[in-house]
């Protein structure tokens, strides 16, 4: 093999290596942008957020009046005489949905509880709170209280 030959075959697997070398970085950075890329959500839950949820298109008066207008006084509750306060946490979660529920303070009466629960979980969904332009889930809070004498039921 003569010295131009080898040179030439030399030259050619440099450029073979380079070009390999070249398309390698590549795929790696765009698998670098891909994972540190930014999701579009959050899966927590946040008690303050930028945007808030909106029920409707609206603000949280148009869920109260929701579940004023879909909470009904359970008959067993009026016949035993059962009122009292309420006061229930739920979620949005970041693509809407009501879920998570907790009753922060008991009326008394599993009949009362349960049909607050009930009427926030068959509530549609929410467009979801943002936070630094990703959504997110935000927790929110409501109180109902059962008046047995008048059969009022009050929402805030």
């Amino acid at each position: 093999m003569t010295i131009s030959k080898f040179l030439l075959f030399f030259a050619f697997v440099l450029l073979a290596m380079s070009s390999c070398m070249t398309k390698r970085s590549s795929i790696s950075s765009e698998i670098v942008s891909q994972a540190t890329a930014e999701p579009v959500v959050d899966t927590e839950y946040y008690a303050t957020v930028e945007i808030p949820a909106r029920f409707q298109g609206n603000d949280v008066n148009s869920f109260l009046a929701y579940l004023k207008k879909n909470i009904k006084y359970p008959t067993n509750a009026l016949r035993k005489g059962q009122q009292g306060l309420v006061v229930v946490q739920f979620g949005v979660n970041w693509d809407g949905r009501v879920e998570v529920f907790s009753v922060l303070k008991s009326s008394g009466s599993k009949l009362l509880d349960q049909e607050v629960i009930r009427a926030i979980q068959t509530s549609p969904n929410w467009e979801p709170a943002q936070n630094q332009k990703k959504r997110v889930g935000q927790l929110l809070m409501v109180q109902v209280n059962f008046h047995a004498r008048t059969r009022k039921i009050d929402v805030k």
